[in-house]
């Protein structure tokens, strides 16, 4: 969405689809979709300030409780959570 000119707001769904466990024979993990927010003020004279939120609800990846080594999949979900970003960018 922009707003105007120097504003603008993004958000972002992102889902990872449910997939089988490391044993099989006990069931799916369930579909998790995080939602991201951003928000950018562009001030054309001194450059662009970002600000945003991953994973804004702070939801929890599903766990898999066949893997005990591994319950978190770190190469599908992200495991630190919420996540506050803050940016600055100038071009000259």
């Amino acid at each position: 969405y922009v707003a105007s000119d120097r504003h603008s707001i993004t958000g972002t769904a992102t889902t990872i689809a449910g997939h089988e466990k490391a044993v099989a024979s006990a069931g799916n993990l369930s579909n998790y979709t995080t939602l991201d927010v951003q928000y950018v003020y562009n001030t054309q004279s001194f450059g662009e300030f970002t600000f945003g939120i991953r994973n804004l609800l702070g939801t929890t990846p599903p766990l898999d409780d066949t893997n005990p080594n591994l319950q978190l999949d770190t190469t599908l979900y992200d495991q630190i959570g919420r996540q506050f970003l803050a940016a600055y960018k100038i071009g000259f």
